[in-house]
C-alpha cells in the first residue's frame, strides 16, 4: 500500500512539473525609455558616429547550443494580409547544457553600473517568415520588440536549464520584409515560424566619437524551428467563384 502511495506521488510530482508554465514576457508593446537627456562626455559638443565592427560569437568547443523556437498560438487564425498579428512564441533550451540569454524588457538597464563613455550589453529578439507547401519562404515585418541583459545589472540575465522553456508575447505586420515581387505574401494556408536573434553589443566613445560593435550567435545556436498552420487572406470578397445558374 505504501509504494503505490509513494508511486502515485511521484507520479502527481512529476506531472506538476511537467505542467508548470513557462516564464512569460510580453514583447508586442515598445518599452518606456529613459527621458532622461544623454550627458556628453566632457569636452564634447556633440558623438560623430565611428566605425561600426561586425564579428560571431563561437560556441565552446564548437559544439553550438540546441534550442527550439515554435510558435504555440495566434490571436486571429484567419488573419487578413498586411494588418497586425499578435502570437505567443516559446524558446526551449533543448541542449545538455545551461543557456543564458537576456531577460529584461527594458533598455535603460545598459546604463546600469556602466558608462559615462563605454557600454556592453546583449540583446535578442525574434524575426518571423511564412511558408507555403511548395516552400516559398517571405520574411516578415515584426513588430517586436528586444530583450535586454548586462552583466552589470542584476537579473537581467536568465539561465535556462536543459529542458526549460520560456514564452513571449510578440507582433508581426502581415506585410513582406522586402518589398521583391518574388518575396510577396500569398493568400491560404501558410506556415507561421519563428527564429531567435542575440546580439552581443558593445559602445565606446573616444575623442567625442561613438565605436559600435555587433557580436552575433548566428553559429552559437542550432534551432529547430517549429510553424504553425495559419490561414491568410486578404480582407477582399472572393470575386473568382463561379455565379449561380
Amino acid at each position: 500500500m505504501k509504494a503505490i502511495l509513494y508511486a502515485s506521488f511521484v507520479f502527481l510530482l512529476i506531472t506538476n512539473i511537467l505542467l508548470q508554465k513557462p516564464r512569460s514576457v510580453d514583447l508586442s508593446h515598445p518599452p518606456v525609455r529613459s527621458a532622461t537627456a544623454k550627458i556628453l562626455p566632457d569636452g564634447c559638443k556633440k558623438v560623430s558616429l565611428g566605425t561600426i565592427a561586425d564579428g560571431w560569437r563561437e560556441a565552446t568547443d564548437n559544439l553550438p547550443f540546441e534550442i527550439t523556437v515554435e510558435v504555440v498560438s495566434v490571436k486571429d487564425s484567419k488573419a487578413i494580409l498586411g494588418s497586425e498579428l499578435e502570437a505567443e512564441v516559446q524558446l526551449r533550451n533543448s541542449d545538455t547544457r545551461p543557456l543564458q540569454i537576456p531577460w529584461s524588457t527594458n533598455p535603460n538597464i545598459i546604463e546600469d553600473g556602466q558608462g559615462p563613455n563605454s557600454f556592453e550589453w546583449d540583446q535578442g529578439t525574434f524575426d518571423f517568415s511564412l511558408r507555403d507547401k511548395t516552400g516559398h519562404q517571405v520574411p516578415l515585418t515584426s513588430l517586436t520588440e528586444s530583450l535586454y541583459g548586462s552583466k552589470f545589472s542584476a537579473g537581467t540575465e536568465l539561465t535556462l536549464k536543459p529542458g526549460e522553456t520560456i514564452s513571449a508575447l510578440v507582433k508581426i505586420r502581415l506585410e513582406s520584409l522586402y518589398q521583391m515581387p518574388i518575396l510577396q505574401l500569398r493568400e491560404g494556408e501558410e506556415q507561421l515560424s519563428a527564429e531567435w536573434r542575440q546580439t552581443a553589443r558593445s559602445q565606446s566613445i573616444k575623442n567625442c566619437v561613438a565605436w559600435n560593435e555587433y557580436i552575433h550567435y548566428d553559429g552559437y545556436y542550432h534551432q529547430k524551428n517549429l510553424g504553425m498552420t495559419v490561414r491568410f487572406t486578404t480582407g477582399r470578397p472572393n470575386t473568382d467563384k463561379e455565379s449561380p445558374r
